[in-house]
């Protein structure tokens, strides 16, 4: 024991066994250049056995050991009693333990190796000193202290945003948790009650859910969710999201038709191909399909290739040709989108739109018989067509 600052206890020090004793007497075991303050009985006691011949209590106050032994005022710490964390075992200046610490070697105990720091007082603290301050905890009385759970949450830490029946990555830290079975837990409430999550009571810490595992957010909306990590083998060693999480519903899937009909006085010609083009809000992989009618309350004739088309890639907003337009005259067009999921959820778009159709062309000749000699054709008349007409050799 070295340079060593002693106080509040009443004997000193104790020396107990006749082989401990011999040890001490033979300077195998030392106590030098310490300091008690306070003792109120003998400064050395000897306890279950008897001390060499010519051993004695007075041993300790041997000269050489440079051991000094005073009254409890005499330390002059700051504050060395408290039993809260207002404690501070630093030395005043005037205090005799701030320079009368010595490394000097006597016997066979090297304390004068260069692995221990010289410093010139004893004791743990120089003046102004506080190493152990923020992590040294003082306060017993009204402190509960427990052993460190090896199991620590990561994800979620607080304040995540979560929509139901999204699929969230929960990760835990792994350094004291290899081979575990573990479970996880949901609550509104960061002292729970706490549920089991289905599929997840018996977690192995190891493999592909080594440190991390799949949750699919409940349908609670809350502001204050919280998930518990459990060691299915010692439920003391739990760990908690030190921060709430809230759950959310997902916002609804709107259908709004942009297009064809998005603006008034929209016309067509039979046979053309028209992009259809739509709002996406929370649309994406939503499945529609769209219809046509005469009117803004139909009847509706599904488009052809138009039944199933999903929200996502290259049909993320838009069918790029996928209406076209029927041989059918009217000045009232209507297309409807319908959700197949929910087909309460659709859309009309804001305007008719016409389709016209021209009336039939009266050719003013009709080639009807193969063309085998000279024939001139004039671009100011229309020709039709009558049968399998073609240019037969020596044609032209």
């Amino acid at each position: 024991l070295y340079n060593s600052v002693l106080i509040g206890y009443p004997r000193g020090i104790e020396i107990a066994n006749a082989n401990t004793m011999a040890a001490a007497n033979n300077d195998s075991s030392h106590v030098r250049y310490n300091s008690w303050f306070g003792i109120k009985g003998t400064w050395l006691n000897f306890a279950g056995g008897t001390p060499p011949s010519g051993m004695t209590t007075a041993w300790v106050a041997n000269a050489n050991f440079q051991n000094s032994r005073s009254s409890t005022s005499d330390v002059q710490l700051i504050n060395p009693f408290a039993t809260n964390n207002s404690i501070d075992p630093t030395p005043l200046q005037t205090s005799p333990v701030i320079n009368t610490a010595s490394f000097a070697r006597q016997g066979i105990v090297p304390i004068d190796n260069p692995y221990f720091t010289i410093v010139p007082y004893r004791g743990a603290f120089a003046p102004g000193e506080r190493w152990d301050l923020p992590w040294a905890e003082y306060d017993p009385v009204n402190r509960e202290y427990r052993a460190v759970s090896p199991i620590r949450l990561l994800t979620p830490a607080g304040g995540e945003k979560y929509l139901v029946g999204q699929s969230v990555d929960v990760k835990w830290d792994t350094a004291r948790t290899s081979g575990l079975t573990l479970k996880l837990q949901f609550a509104t409430s960061k002292t729970g009650p706490w549920n089991d999550i289905a599929g997840l009571t018996a977690i192995q810490d190891a493999g592909a859910t080594r440190g991390t595992v799949k949750w699919t957010v409940p349908a609670t909306v809350t502001k204050t969710g919280y998930l518990r990590l459990v060691n299915v083998n010692n439920e003391n060693q739990v760990s908690v999201n030190d921060a709430p999480f809230e759950i959310i519903e997902p916002p609804k899937p709107v259908a709004r038709l942009l297009s064809p009909g998005g603006t008034a006085g929209e016309t067509y010609r039979p046979g053309t191909s028209v992009d259809i083009r739509w709002d996406t809000t929370a649309t994406f992989r939503q499945r529609w399909k769209f219809q046509f009618g005469q009117s803004a309350t139909g009847p509706w004739t599904d488009l052809a290739g138009a039944t199933s088309v999903i929200d996502s890639a290259a049909r993320r907003g838009v069918f790029v040709g996928g209406f076209r337009v029927p041989a059918i005259r009217t000045t009232s067009g209507y297309l409807r989108m319908v959700n197949l999921a929910d087909t309460s959820l659709n859309d009309v778009c804001d305007n008719p739109f016409t389709i016209v159709q021209p009336e039939a062309s009266r050719a003013d000749s009709v080639l009807r018989t193969p063309v085998t000699g000279r024939v001139q054709l004039s671009n100011t008349k229309i020709y039709s067509v009558d049968g399998y007409v073609f240019v037969d050799n020596g044609g032209v």
